[in-house]
């Protein structure tokens, strides 16, 4: 699933209310001139896992569509957790925890079954 945002994440949300960008991208597609506010290759795999800080909703999807041409993302609300938060849980990932189309943990993305 590309768009891993949790759907109660979006009541209330206005149009440009701003949150972060979690984006899975393959490492060969990596741009040189994004503004990443934190970034991780992956061990032992082609992805690296990047987050964009104070972007909305609607700016996620189309960096995601058309500037990265990722594997998947996800977009947090501010209101659901800070920058610094999801930074913590991105790097909490656990090892090997399965998934079905998202992960419980806001800085982690399910691919292939697993989550990273």
């Amino acid at each position: 699933m590309k768009n891993q945002t949790e759907e109660q994440w979006l009541e209330g949300i206005t149009l440009n209310q701003t949150g972060s960008g979690l984006f899975l991208i393959r490492a060969t597609q990596l741009p040189s001139s994004q503004p990443w506010a934190w970034q991780k290759k992956l061990a032992e795999t082609a992805y690296i896992k990047g987050i964009w800080r104070e972007i909305t909703y609607t700016d996620c999807w189309k960096i995601f569509d058309e500037q990265l041409n990722g594997v998947a993302f996800k977009w947090v609300p501010n209101s659901v957790a800070t920058f610094d938060q999801l930074v913590k849980s991105a790097n909490d990932c656990p090892s090997g925890a399965l998934c079905v189309s998202r992960c419980a943990k806001h800085g982690c993305i399910c691919t292939a079954g697993e989550c990273n």
